[in-house]
């Protein structure tokens, strides 16, 4: 089947075990982006500008157990592959909460710390006919927060200890363990 959720656009495909169990595949995307920016509004940039770049792509293995044979509430269980991936660079006026400042430029990265992360979810399938179904589910993704990095590009003209300290600094500012999952679409069998 095909959706959409808190991962992206979705596809699905599904191999039925028996009238209970079910193995199901999730390919899913946001797809690529890539911004140019002026003025950022960074805490430690105090006149910047820069780019941005990212994609989030998943994939999933998961097991479904269908609490009715006739569809209705459907249990799910399972490990995503987490590709996000979000990088930056930063150009200007840069100061550190440790005093520390430069016009320099810095590369950022932030990934997920989990990239293989478990997943449960709870969902409903409403059968159409003998061959599709509309279906929702509601969940979570253990992620463990966020991996940041920020390196200076070049000259080493600030710090690295504080440029460490400014990346753990953001990681408790973006303090997610789990990531929602929400995931709704049609399906339909063979």
């Amino acid at each position: 089947g095909f959706g959409t959720s808190t991962l992206g656009l979705t596809a699905n495909a599904a191999y039925l075990v028996n009238d209970k169990f079910k193995v199901r595949g999730i390919a899913a995307t946001f797809g690529a982006y890539e911004a140019n920016t002026d003025d950022l509004d960074f805490d430690f940039a105090s006149s910047a500008s820069g780019t941005i770049s990212g994609s989030f792509h998943s994939l999933g293995l998961v097991a479904d157990y269908d609490v009715f044979k006739s569809g209705g509430l459907q249990i799910s269980g399972g490990l995503l592959h987490l590709g996000l991936k979000l990088d930056g660079e930063i150009n200007g006026a840069l100061s550190l909460d440790s005093g520390a400042s430069a016009n320099t430029t810095v590369e950022t990265s932030v990934k997920f710390n989990n990239q293989i992360a478990p997943m449960i979810s709870a969902g409903y399938q409403q059968n159409i006919g003998d061959h599709f179904a509309l279906f929702g589910e509601l969940g979570a993704v253990y992620v463990d927060g966020f991996d940041v990095d920020i390196n200076e590009v070049g000259a080493s003209l600030l710090p690295a200890a504080d440029l460490e300290a400014e990346a753990k600094k953001v990681e408790s500012e973006l303090d997610m363990p789990v990531y929602p999952f929400l995931h709704f679409g049609l399906k339909f069998r063979f």
